[in-house]
């Protein structure tokens, strides 16, 4: 394979291995403070959680904000609230709770979200310069 077009698919997979290992993240942060509030009446402090949230997805994007966020949701439900090791939330009080978290750290995902950047002739969407003999001779591939 040419360097211009390893390169070009070594940087995309880098930039999905980072959006993964900041899923874990959030899923690590969730079940660190899950063990932290198990046996603690303050379980009104999870929301500390949306910090790391907000970090993931102003840097990474917001798919991996998403997850992040569904995953956490799926970890407080098996590890904090009862019946634990279940995704059954018994109380109606902490299922609202859990389900709102859900509901808002989607939507904080969306709005702060990375957005992608516009399309520049010669390169490619993570603006990666295309070789012109890539390209072809014609302008017809440098569409504004």
């Amino acid at each position: 394979m040419e360097p211009e077009l390893e390169s070009r698919y070594v940087h995309v997979m880098r930039k999905w291995y980072w959006g993964l290992g900041s899923v874990v993240l959030c899923i690590a942060a969730a079940g660190l403070l899950a063990l932290v509030f198990r046996a603690s009446p303050h379980k009104g402090s999870l929301p500390l959680l949306f910090l790391v949230i907000i970090a993931v997805v102003t840097r990474f994007g917001s798919w991996p904000g998403i997850l992040g966020t569904l995953g956490a949701a799926a970890v407080f439900a098996l590890f904090l609230f009862e019946p634990v090791f279940s995704l059954r939330v018994s109380d109606t009080a902490q299922r609202g709770n859990l389900v709102w978290m859900a509901l808002i750290g989607i939507v904080v995902s969306e709005l702060l979200g990375v957005r992608p950047t516009p399309h520049i002739p010669g390169k490619d969407s993570l603006g990666v310069h295309i070789p012109a003999r890539i390209l072809g001779k014609g302008a017809a591939h440098d569409v504004s």
